[in-house]
């Protein structure tokens, strides 16, 4: 294979990486909002995700972590939100909004290798799927101000610069 060649083929398998991690988010939404429905039982992922799905194993991982992280920190990041969201309540806030700054919050807090500006604009392509357009900048405010004032350290790191699409 040409150097050229590899290249593609590299920025290929990235764009899937990118767009199954897109994928197991948007299922860990899905199953926060049915809960919503279920008097707040507790999800386990065996439960509510399919046995097959298209997800490569890293993907399926960092899914079943996301939900299951979520639910161990919901009182904590319940109440981060809250917080930060002035005037305010969790329950004020529409099921889908609440459940992408519960996403957004656990990822800024504690996935580390996922740096703070993609765990905002994954919660911001949640969004603008999912809610109203007036909830895009709510989101995006509560969730920039919870990383600088939560971990400003990983708020500021540069963020890594991907290849030149045209190259």
């Amino acid at each position: 294979m040409t150097e050229n060649g590899e290249k593609k083929q590299s920025k290929s398998m990235g764009r899937s990486r990118r767009n199954a991690l897109r994928e197991a988010r948007v299922m860990v939404l899905e199953a926060l909002f049915s809960r919503e429905y279920g008097e707040g039982t507790h999800l386990s992922p065996k439960e509510v995700f399919p046995a097959k799905d298209d997800l490569d194993p890293k993907s399926r991982e960092f899914r079943d972590r996301l939900l299951m992280g979520i639910q161990e920190n919901q009182p904590v990041l319940d109440s981060l939100i809250a917080d930060t969201a002035s005037g305010w309540t969790i329950d004020r806030m529409a099921k889908v909004e609440r459940n992408i700054l519960r996403i957004g919050t656990y990822e800024i807090l504690h996935e580390e290798t996922i740096p703070f500006r993609v765990s905002i604009d994954e919660a911001l392509e949640m969004a603008h799927q999912y809610c109203e357009p007036e909830a895009i900048p709510f989101i995006n405010g509560i969730l920039h101000r919870i990383g600088m004032e939560h971990s400003a350290e990983k708020a500021m790191a540069p963020v890594p610069q991907r290849e030149d699409p045209g190259s």
